[in-house]
């Protein structure tokens, strides 16, 4: 045989031998102190997890009807003048820094009739 066929022919016999290898999931390492020698309560937080289901649901707050919110509506008209106010290192970023919502109703003669403000930030 020519030295480049039996390179070649070693070639795909180690890839061969090497892909089941590599495929193989390898024994629980008993001796590896850790989550196999039930030394460090893993099991306990399995067994908590795994029964959680189980647990019966809290009691309902007295007074609870046991109802879901299906609409909100919002009463009409609207405020005269709403305007909605953003800081953000970026201009489309959806966290600011600091953000501010103003809605001011006024009445014929141009007073302000109501003014509701809220300010918040991160």
């Amino acid at each position: 045989m020519r030295p480049r066929a039996l390179v070649a022919l070693l070639l795909v016999l180690v890839v061969a031998g090497l892909t089941p290898l590599a495929k193989a999931s390898p024994p629980d390492p008993t001796w590896v102190a850790g989550f196999w020698d039930n030394g460090d309560y893993d099991d306990i937080v399995l067994l908590i997890c795994a029964t959680a289901a189980d647990l019966p649901a809290p009691p309902a707050p007295p007074g609870a009807t046991g109802e879901i919110l299906a609409t909100i509506e919002i009463p009409k008209p609207l405020p005269e003048f709403v305007r909605f106010y953003k800081v953000a290192k970026r201009r489309l970023d959806d966290i600011s820094t600091s953000a501010a919502a103003m809605a001011i109703d006024r009445d014929r003669s141009g007073r302000v009739r109501r003014a509701r403000f809220a300010f918040g930030g991160v």
